[in-house]
């Protein structure tokens, strides 16, 4: 539908997903750092990069399906902390 902002490519069995954010011109890439095991959560390392355009998107999606997680390596600066990821897309947004 016209408002899906958000959406998610998940390789249950590699433990990596991506998640496609269109509302922010943005990635997430997923992988599983320890499954949940006995009752505990399971621990994920998330890492974002800035997303150029529907072809920016079908690239990256390309790359996830063909190679999982490591094959997204050389398609961006992948930064791992929200808020540093937050401050450059803000930047992005002031200099477009």
């Amino acid at each position: 539908a016209g408002d899906n902002e958000v959406f998610t490519i998940e390789d249950e069995e590699m433990g990596e997903g991506v998640q496609l954010h269109f509302y922010a011109d943005s990635i997430a890439r997923v992988t599983t750092v320890r499954k949940g095991e006995a009752g505990s959560d399971p621990e994920y390392r998330v890492e974002y990069s800035l997303v150029d355009g529907m072809d920016g998107y079908r690239k990256l999606v390309s790359a996830f399906v063909s190679g999982g997680c490591a094959a997204l390596g050389p398609y961006g600066s992948w930064i791992p902390d929200a808020a540093d990821f937050e401050r450059a897309r803000r930047r992005r947004r002031a200099a477009g």
